[in-house]
């Protein structure tokens, strides 16, 4: 089966979670220089979510969710 997606379908996903995503790793870069850490990590972007206060529960989104995507270094192979 083969899924094909509008280009104004994309441009709309993409509008709307660039903003939400650029806001979540700004936190995590203040969480991860408040511990004084060269990077951010996944406590970091967890942090950064929950002190937004952000109900999407991005972290606990199952095994395909984007923490999952973010530091599985299984799901690049």
């Amino acid at each position: 089966m083969r899924v094909v997606f509008s280009q104004e379908l994309v441009y709309a996903a993409t509008d709307i979670i660039e903003p939400w995503l650029i806001t979540l790793i700004e936190g995590a870069v203040c969480c991860s220089i408040h511990s004084d850490s060269p990077s951010i990590s996944k406590k970091d972007l967890m942090l950064a979510g929950r002190l937004s206060g952000d109900p999407s529960s991005w972290s606990h989104s199952g095994p395909f969710g984007l923490a999952w995507a973010l530091f599985d270094a299984g799901c690049f192979d």
